[in-house]
């Protein structure tokens, strides 16, 4: 089966599009490419993990069956690499859920689905664990000192 289609099409704009992800992304893919040293594998680890996160979670076996390869080929590819498949989703959501929140307002419920989680609490524990710190307090500190007093400000104490 082959689709045809006017090659003009590409030039219209999405009505889905949303430009602060395409943002995001741009920027993570920016700073991914910009990483020495990382083998064609990681890349396609990372690319894998990314377009699939706010979809459906990746998992292993979804990876390496894109890459056209045994899951066990697969794992002792990344070990020969010294990493694991688990490390590199981790460190894929990190960036994309970092990039979020110190440059967008999306909330961090958003964020977690965003990040392939089902359950905000579990993306909140997950985010405590990669960088010691609750999602709300690195976006304080990831905004500039203005913008904290007002988001400060605004909350209630209690």
């Amino acid at each position: 089966m082959a689709w045809h289609f006017d090659a003009r099409i590409l030039d219209e704009v999405s009505p889905n599009a949303d430009p602060m992800t395409s943002q995001v992304c741009q920027d993570i893919c920016d700073h991914m490419a910009s990483l020495h040293g990382e083998s064609q594998l990681l890349r396609t680890v990372r690319s894998h993990c990314m377009t699939r996160s706010s979809r459906a979670l990746a998992t292993a076996d979804s990876v390496a069956d894109a890459m056209g390869m045994s899951v066990r080929t697969f794992h002792r590819r990344l070990a020969e690499q010294h990493t694991t498949f688990k490390k590199q989703l981790d460190e894929t959501r990190y960036s994309i859920a970092a990039k979020y929140l110190a440059n967008t307002q999306v909330t961090v419920e958003e964020i977690s689905a965003r990040c392939g989680y089902g359950d905000v609490s579990n993306f909140r524990k997950a985010f405590r664990r990669w960088c010691g710190e609750s999602p709300s307090a690195f976006r304080l500190r990831a905004v500039s000192p203005q913008r904290a007093a007002i988001i400060n400000n605004s909350i209630p104490c209690s």
